[in-house]
């Protein structure tokens, strides 16, 4: 026996009502985890400036020394030592 019918059911998980009713409700809940995410952001970030005067940072990068790699390689060459 078939049980196609069991989709058109109001209780049935798959029915295209339900599944279209849970996608809207998931999407309602990420839009206000991200407007929660922002305005505790800004409440961070006026606090910061209401504090303290912005103090600029700057990153400095890490010379290498010369001819020991690649910049961007993960590991170093290293001459193989014979036995």
């Amino acid at each position: 026996m078939a049980l196609k019918f069991l989709n058109k059911k109001g209780w049935h998980t798959g029915s295209l009502r339900n599944i279209e009713n849970v996608w809207k409700l998931e999407q309602k809940h990420e839009a206000e985890e991200l407007g929660k995410h922002i305005h505790e952001e800004r409440e961070r970030d006026n606090h910061l400036a209401k504090g303290k005067p912005r103090v600029r940072q700057l990153h400095h990068q890490r010379s290498l020394p010369s001819g020991s790699a690649v910049p961007g390689a993960l590991f170093e060459d290293k001459p193989h030592s014979a036995k």
